[in-house]
């Protein structure tokens, strides 16, 4: 699991305000959870700083290296959470678009809607020229229209374990897509751990 972090604008719903340190805060603390959440499954969650557009490519192209080398059927799993708000689905869209021009035939991308009950596509696609309502009677009318609620997701008993990124990628990289200062001095498990919150300049 890989979580991107934009040092300019960090946890920003849109591309040029940043979110208060309060937010921030809140943020770090979830990723943290959800870290140790995830070491109890044998794995880890993996922080980068940098542009998503320009990180998640070098990521996957790193691994797909790296596991070639050793196995000649290799299959590309990228599984994303789609936001609600429209800069960051742009901002989506346009790193999906930088990785597909790395063009990985094995490369199969799949997301999923977890801060609505339905696709906010099916919901714009039912409102009178996709534009959203204003009202909650409206919503309502539109919301029973939408059909039954899809079954919520397992709770996940097992996870693949983590790879060794700082194996799989360029030497070079590590400093600038990491938020600790003394690589030589960090382990491969906090390498790429959650930063604190004077690490994002609050």
């Amino acid at each position: 699991p890989l979580y991107i972090v934009d040092p300019k604008f960090p946890f920003a719903q849109t591309h040029t305000r940043s979110v208060g340190p309060i937010r921030a805060n809140f943020v770090l603390e979830s990723l943290r959870d959800l870290d140790n959440s995830l070491n109890g499954l044998g794995s880890k969650l993996f922080v980068m700083r940098g542009d998503p557009r320009e990180v998640l490519p070098t990521v996957i192209s790193s691994l797909r290296r790296c596991n070639e080398s050793g196995n000649d059927d290799v299959h590309i799993n990228l599984v994303y959470e789609k936001e609600c708000a429209a800069p960051i689905r742009a901002m989506d869209s346009e790193v999906l678009g930088a990785v597909r021009k790395l063009k990985i035939p094995e490369l199969t991308v799949k997301s999923f809607d977890t801060h609505s009950l339905f696709e906010m596509e099916h919901y714009l696609a039912k409102c009178k020229n996709g534009v959203a309502p204003s009202t909650m009677t409206v919503f309502r009318k539109l919301f029973n229209s939408m059909g039954d609620v899809p079954a919520e997701a397992k709770t996940v008993s097992a996870c693949a374990k983590a790879p060794d990124l700082s194996s799989a990628l360029p030497k070079n990289l590590l400093s600038s897509l990491s938020f600790t200062k003394e690589i030589s001095r960090t382990s491969e498990t906090s390498l790429f751990g959650v930063p604190r919150l004077e690490d994002l300049g609050y």
